[in-house]
């Protein structure tokens, strides 16, 4: 291996690891908001975003908590608003 390609994956590995930890920081933080009560809607949606980014999926089943979630929002099973809108 040559002096540059070593190089370059020491700033890989490098660059790497500053990435896990800045996305560990930021789970930290949004876990602490939203336990604390105080999440705004703008960071429910950064945490949502952060959970579809990376591709993070919940099974839906009978005793979860997921499906009171989905019981109660206004769609029906193909995704059509059940409240007329004005368009």
């Amino acid at each position: 291996m040559s002096a540059l390609n070593y190089g370059r994956r020491l700033r890989m590995a490098k660059n790497k690891e500053l990435l896990d930890e800045l996305m560990a920081l930021t789970i930290e933080e949004l876990l602490t908001v939203i336990k604390s009560g105080e999440a705004s809607p703008a960071i429910l949606n950064v945490a949502r975003q952060l959970l579809k980014d990376n591709q993070v999926t919940a099974s839906v089943k009978e005793d979860n908590s997921m499906q009171n979630l989905v019981e109660v929002l206004p769609f029906r099973e193909n995704d059509e608003p059940i409240a007329a809108t004005n368009t």
